[in-house]
């Protein structure tokens, strides 16, 4: 039986022509397959980053807030009046001062409630303070009157924040005055899937009233926008949990599709000024 040989200028033939082409075929449908895949990569690691980005900036800025928050100061020394009379005193400020509550200087043991009452004969209800949101100031009423000289710098104190709980503490009257409720968007309430989301997904609010629109390599901007959703909430008289959810547009609403996620908490500065006694 003759055996066929080879010759190196016979060609392939058209098995060997089918193997290759096969051959290349997958390997160039691999390549492919690899080079969307880690663009796609690519493109979530971009997005992860923004989402991180935009996260950071805004938590600096509610922390920011909450450095500030300090209880005020007092202007100038002051001592008791004498003969009785009332004491109006300059604040530097109004944060974490609310009418009715009881109040100390540090540096003096003594406390102002917002009212006394005088025994008599006859008993009597007395106005310890007035307070003067335009002016600033605490007028210490003559009747108990001062009780103690007041240092320059001295802050001025509220003993019902620093002892209130949870839901009426220090954490909480911060988000009151700093961090109120806002009407920017939230996520839809009908026609909508919580999908990634958390269970509480209905509790978070955007942080602005528009998404974050994403940048490309040479910083313009482009389709794609991301919002930023925020839920703060008191966890202890004086710390605030602040979550994050970021989630990619849905034709101008927040959609379902998570990019990132963040919990942080804050602490208000006059958290640290309370006085232990």
């Amino acid at each position: 039986m003759n055996k066929h040989r080879f010759h190196p200028d016979s060609g392939f033939t058209l098995l060997e022509v089918v193997v290759g082409i096969v051959v290349v075929t997958f390997f160039t449908a691999a390549t492919m397959q690899m080079l969307a895949t880690s663009a796609m990569f690519k493109a979530r690691a971009k997005e992860f980053a923004a989402a991180a980005n935009f996260i950071q900036k805004d938590l600096e800025a509610v922390r920011s807030l909450a450095g500030d928050f300090k209880f005020p100061t007092v202007g100038t020394a002051v001592s008791p009046p004498n003969p009785a009379a009332n004491t109006v005193i300059q604040l530097s400020g109004l944060d974490g001062i609310r009418d009715g509550d009881k109040f100390q200087f540090t540096g003096t043991p003594d406390e102002y409630p917002k009212t006394l009452t005088d025994p008599g004969p006859p008993s009597r209800t007395v106005t310890v303070y007035t307070l003067n949101t335009t002016n600033k100031t605490i007028t210490i009423n003559s009747s108990p009157g001062l009780q103690s000289a007041v240092r320059a710098n001295a802050v001025l104190v509220s003993k019902t924040l620093c002892g209130a709980g949870t839901a009426t503490g220090i954490a909480a009257e911060f988000q009151t005055q700093k961090l109120p409720a806002t009407s920017n968007p939230g996520f839809p309430t009908t026609g909508f899937s919580r999908g990634e989301l958390p269970a509480d997904y209905a509790d978070y609010k955007s942080v602005s009233s528009t998404p974050e629109v994403l940048n490309d390599n040479q910083g313009n901007p482009t389709q794609k926008k991301l919002w930023v959703m925020r839920k703060i909430t008191p966890i202890a008289a004086d710390v605030l949990n602040v979550r994050y959810l970021v989630v990619k547009d849905n034709n101008g609403t927040p959609s379902n599709i998570l990019v990132n996620q963040l919990s942080s908490e804050v602490i208000p500065n006059a958290a640290y000024q309370c006085i232990k006694n």
